[in-house]
């Protein structure tokens, strides 16, 4: 047998824990909610504006985009194109 206390249930759980002011626990929820989301646009490919989406269809461009952020602000962008291999140069045509 353990040695340790069993957990307690119910409300009273984190007892000796000290307890957060509620704003905290509603700052921590929205900054969740907001990471969240951003987690999901990422995961979708939805960090592209519409516009510049269409761009690149329309120039057939194949590469890479890169986008560094930082306190929340674009501070470098670049792309590399020819990243993606065309079928015609794998057979060495």
């Amino acid at each position: 047998m353990s040695d340790s206390p069993a957990p307690v249930p119910g409300p009273n759980r984190f007892a000796g824990y000290p307890a957060r002011p509620a704003a905290v626990c509603d700052t921590r929820s929205a900054d969740e909610t907001i990471f969240l989301e951003l987690r999901r646009k990422v995961q979708e490919s939805e960090l592209l504006s519409a516009a510049t989406e269409r761009l690149l269809v329309k120039m057939s461009f194949n590469g890479r985009l890169t986008v560094v952020v930082h306190n929340g602000r674009v501070f470098k962008s670049s792309y590399e194109e020819g990243y993606f291999r065309r079928k015609n140069d794998l057979a060495g045509s």
